[in-house]
C-alpha cells in the first residue's frame, strides 16, 4: 500500500509546510519502499507527498504526485479495478496517456467527468485530488473504507495522511482529538 500525505495553509511558509510534509512521508516510508515524490504549489500554499509502493505501472512514468494538463495534482494509494474500462472510455473521446497507471485514469477521468468520476471508480483507494483551476482539493476514498484516509482541519490548515501517526510529526496545540478519519 502507497502512502500519502499534504497540507494546505495559507499562513506558513512553502518550505516549513514542505519539510512538514516531508517529515510526515518519513515516518510512513514503510508503506511506500519504491520512490518518493512531493509537489509544491507556492500560489496556493500547497504541498503533496507521497510514498511510492508500485503495483500497475513499474515505471517511473507512475512517479506520484502526478500532474495532468498542468491543472490536476493527484497523489493516490490503492488500486482501480476498472481502470483499463474507464481508459477504454476516455480514449474513445478523444483523451491521449502517457502511461499504464490507473493514477492517471483518475486524472483524466476528473478532467472530463468531473466529481462524477469518482462514483464511477471501482477499487480500494484514497486519494487527494488538487484542481488549480478551480483551487479545490478533493479527499477521497473508496465506498467500503479499505485504504485510510486522515485529516485535520485547525486554524486554516488542511492536513491529510494514510497514517495517525504522520499527525504526530507536526507540533500541534490544539485539542488531542483533532484527527478525523474519513469515513464512508
Amino acid at each position: 500500500m502507497c502512502r500519502i500525505a499534504g497540507i494546505i495553509d495559507t499562513k506558513q511558509e512553502l518550505t516549513i509546510i514542505s519539510k512538514q510534509v516531508q517529515k510526515m512521508c518519513a515516518v510512513m516510508a514503510h508503506g511506500g519502499p519504491d520512490g518518493e515524490g512531493i509537489y509544491e504549489n507556492k500560489k496556493d500554499s500547497l504541498v503533496f507527498g507521497h510514498r511510492r509502493l508500485a503495483l500497475i505501472d513499474l515505471s517511473a512514468s507512475g512517479h506520484q504526485p502526478m500532474l495532468y494538463n498542468d491543472q490536476y495534482v493527484i497523489t493516490f494509494n490503492g488500486e482501480i479495478y476498472n481502470y483499463l474500462l474507464l481508459k477504454q472510455e476516455l480514449q474513445d473521446l478523444g483523451y491521449e496517456f502517457n502511461t499504464k497507471s490507473d493514477t492517471e485514469v483518475i486524472l483524466i477521468g476528473f478532467a472530463c467527468w468531473g466529481t462524477a468520476v469518482f462514483e464511477k471508480l471501482s477499487g480500494m483507494f484514497a486519494f487527494a485530488l488538487y484542481d488549480k483551476k478551480a483551487e479545490l482539493t478533493y479527499l477521497v476514498r473508496d465506498q467500503s473504507g479499505i485504504k485510510p484516509l486522515y485529516y485535520s482541519s485547525i486554524n486554516q490548515q488542511l492536513t491529510f495522511a494514510s497514517e495517525v501517526k504522520a499527525f504526530k510529526t507536526l507540533t500541534i496545540t490544539e485539542d488531542p482529538n483533532w484527527i478525523i478519519n474519513i469515513t464512508v
